[in-house]
């Protein structure tokens, strides 16, 4: 459920937004938009992971993100995010317990095409980088493994991300934002796994979702 709790939203966003009519982008005009994100973070457990697989998981989050969006002209803006998200896991069988913990933030950095639609709705899309760092940590409180937390080492993600997102203004300085999007990823760093130096490089791809309020600063 929590999985794609944002994609729902955002869905629902974009239907209700396409019933409205407002001039919400164009040249010198900033807007500042927070809400809810979920998005997928590349993560490693060198702690307890049973496979290969496994020592590589990739996993959905849920979190928070903020957007600062400046036109560049009426139909180019400039767009900075900022987001954080976290989650759980549990693995339980007879011999024990062990309890799971995942935490990222990152950020972002494009530019997107802008267009509006009658008086109150807008659509934009465009591309940009972001920049991802996610951890997980492990609690063995039946000393399963090695009992206690530990924390797994830190992985970076380097991102080519496009998205397509639309705005519906609610009043003056108010209204609806939402988006989806798509990213394509690069992850490479070196682990001591079992006493073993393991070098992956992956490529991966997972989709990203947005839902929440704008606010039109002028």
């Amino acid at each position: 459920m929590k999985k794609g709790l944002v994609m729902v939203l955002a869905v629902a966003l974009l239907a209700v937004a396409s019933t409205a009519n407002a001039q919400v982008f164009g040249k010198g005009k900033a807007q500042f938009s927070l809400g809810l994100t979920q998005f997928v973070a590349p993560t490693v457990d060198t702690l307890v992971a049973f496979t290969f697989s496994e020592f590589w998981p990739d996993k959905h989050l849920l979190g928070f993100a903020g957007d600062f969006k400046y036109g560049l002209s009426d139909h180019w803006a400039l767009d900075l995010a900022g987001y954080f998200g976290f989650g759980s896991d549990k693995y339980e069988d007879t011999t024990g317990l062990l309890k799971f913990k995942y935490q990222a933030f990152g950020v972002r950095g494009g530019i997107d095409y802008t267009e509006n639609i009658g008086e109150m709705f807008g659509v934009y899309f465009g591309p940009g980088f972001e920049f991802l760092s996610s951890r997980s940590s492990v609690e063995d409180p039946d000393t399963f493994y090695f009992g206690g937390d530990e924390d797994n080492p830190r992985l970076t993600t380097i991102s080519l991300d496009g998205r397509v997102g639309v705005q519906a203004k609610l009043g003056r300085n108010f209204g609806l934002d939402a988006h989806l999007g798509q990213k394509f990823s690069l992850v490479s760093k070196t682990f001591d796994w079992g006493g073993v130096e393991t070098k992956v490089k992956r490529l991966t791809s997972s989709m990203n979702g947005f839902a929440g309020f704008v606010i039109y600063v002028n």
